[in-house]
């Protein structure tokens, strides 16, 4: 039996997503999964304070991937959460994936980037050089794992304007990769849906 010409994997990273989002971003999980076909496995992982957990294999089975969000969201975030880095959440997922055959669709549910975070909220600032460099070699790593990012702001429509710099490197993250970012959205598991659809056919320059 062959496997599947691509895998989709969603994560739920919980350092940048507020609670109230978390608990709109699990009803539409839910109802993401109920529509979900049979023989398309997916996997979940969430990523809360410094460590990428897996919470389930590769499953089609409704009630186990039900389950396995239950445990990622709603959840209170860490002290501190906002420090977290991306660089090691993609990086982390990278090592995660590298172990699966074929093309792998990261679905990203993120509250923005964290590059852009303190300890009082927001800020508008760009990257250092060397952050710029991290970002640089984690690209070549997914893109050698044929890892494709598809963040998914768990924000949806907001009243207030985002950080534009957030959604800058949402964009720069999914464009990198081979993947798309959606983005001032409630249609969150429509977004998931969309990315699920795609069509498995890719190719790879080098």
């Amino acid at each position: 039996r062959h496997p599947p010409p691509q895998v989709n994997v969603l994560l739920f990273d919980t350092t940048t997503i507020e609670i109230a989002d978390q608990m709109y971003l699990f009803q539409q999980m839910q109802r993401f999964v109920d529509r979900l076909p049979a023989g398309e496995p997916v996997a979940v992982f969430t990523r809360w304070g410094d460590a990428t957990l897996q919470l389930s294999g590769f499953t089609d089975d409704h009630a186990e991937l039900k389950a396995a969000i239950r445990r990622a969201i709603p959840r209170l975030q860490q002290p501190g959460a906002w420090a977290a880095n991306e660089i090691d959440t993609l990086g982390q997922m990278a090592t995660y994936l590298s172990q699966v055959p074929g093309r792998k669709n990261l679905i990203w549910f993120t509250g923005g980037s964290n590059f852009f975070l303190n300890m009082d909220g927001l800020k508008p600032a760009m990257l250092t050089f060397a952050e710029a460099d991290q970002l640089r070699m984690i690209y070549d790593l997914l893109e050698q794992e044929r890892i494709a990012i598809y963040p998914i702001d768990a924000r949806g429509l907001t009243i207030a304007m985002p950080n534009p710099f957030q959604q800058i490197q949402m964009r720069q993250d999914a464009e990198a990769t081979g993947g798309q970012a959606f983005m001032n959205t409630n249609g969150l598991a429509l977004a998931a849906q969309r990315v699920i659809a795609t069509d498995g056919d890719y190719y790879t320059l080098t």
